[in-house]
């Protein structure tokens, strides 16, 4: 989906995504999900060129990224890149959990919701019982369900798996 021209807030998002992609791979230049996420972003944004060169750069750093190979292809249908020699690399050292806390800051409805990319499940238990004190305190009216976890129809703490060449588990 492509940004439309006039949507000031749109075009702000995609500035930071591609700033935020940009500052990650100063960190981190082997990070191919930073590449392609800059790629995404150019891509919302109508900048064709610029998100086929981050999907490439994401497919060097994991030549077995078939969503980013998706991707630039669909930008470019002659984009055939040679294959890699050599095993498939472990997919399990390849997925993260995306945990995503939201807390209400309002009552028409607004939320602040902060994302944690995380490699290790002991870390993703390790945030949500480190947060858990916050959200129960700025959102006293929530109750633990049967596992202790707070549950909210439109708040607290979700999960979700994300694995390369798999579609994201849904949020729990």
């Amino acid at each position: 989906m492509q940004i439309a021209a006039d949507d000031a807030t749109g075009r702000l998002l995609v500035d930071e995504t591609v700033s935020a992609a940009r500052q990650v791979l100063s960190l981190d230049p082997g990070n191919n999900v930073a590449a392609f996420l800059e790629g995404l972003a150019h891509e919302c944004g109508g900048a064709r060129e610029q998100a086929l060169r981050a999907y490439r750069q994401a497919l060097e750093l994991d030549p077995w990224d078939e969503v980013a190979l998706a991707r630039a292809q669909e930008l470019d249908e002659d984009y055939d890149p040679a294959r890699h020699e050599g095993p498939e690399p472990n997919s399990h050292s390849r997925h993260f959990w995306l945990l995503r806390i939201s807390t209400p800051i309002s009552n028409s409805g607004d939320e602040q919701v902060v994302y944690w990319r995380l490699s290790d499940p002991a870390g993703v238990r390790e945030a949500i019982e480190s947060e858990l004190p916050v959200i129960e305190r700025r959102n006293p009216e929530l109750e633990p369900t049967h596992d202790g976890v707070l549950a909210r129809t439109s708040s607290g703490p979700s999960v979700t798996t994300v694995a390369p060449g798999g579609a994201p588990s849904a949020p729990r």
